[in-house]
């Protein structure tokens, strides 16, 4: 049980009242409470400075390396609009070739033969066509 000392309620007064005493720690333990917290305030500063340093460094390095990644980017996706484009056009130009119902115009073009009901026509200016004609000896009827 802790010590008890005696107070006297007033100067004059001859009654005494009892408080516990309250121990006291000493300064040096206090001031070394303080410093432990000072010193784990201090590390924990020094050890988030210095996690922000690196993090600031490795954003730095990756900086020109992210760029350089958004640039092929670009290209790359300049380079899929081209080829997309190429691809639908083959597409459309592969349908069309095997398509059942344009198959024969198809063989036309890509030949010069015409189907056996058909007449070829063939356009000629009129400087081709006077060239065109051989000169016949036929004069008519007799």
């Amino acid at each position: 049980m802790p010590a008890t000392q005696p107070l006297l309620a007033s100067p004059n007064s001859a009654e005494r009242v009892h408080r516990p005493m309250v121990r006291r720690r000493p300064k040096h333990i206090k001031r070394s409470g303080h410093r432990a917290i000072a010193l784990e305030a201090s590390i924990k500063l020094a050890t988030n400075t210095i996690f922000a340093a690196l993090a600031m460094v490795a954003f730095v390095k990756l900086l020109p390396q992210a760029q350089a990644q958004s640039q092929s980017l670009d290209l790359l996706t300049q380079d899929v609009a081209v080829v997309s484009n190429r691809v639908e056009q083959l597409q459309h130009r592969f349908d069309r070739h095997f398509d059942p119902q344009q198959a024969q115009s198809v063989m036309q073009e890509q030949s010069n033969r015409v189907a056996a009901d058909q007449i070829q026509v063939i356009w000629m200016t009129p400087d081709q066509s006077q060239a065109a004609q051989p000169a016949s000896s036929y004069s008519g009827m007799n």
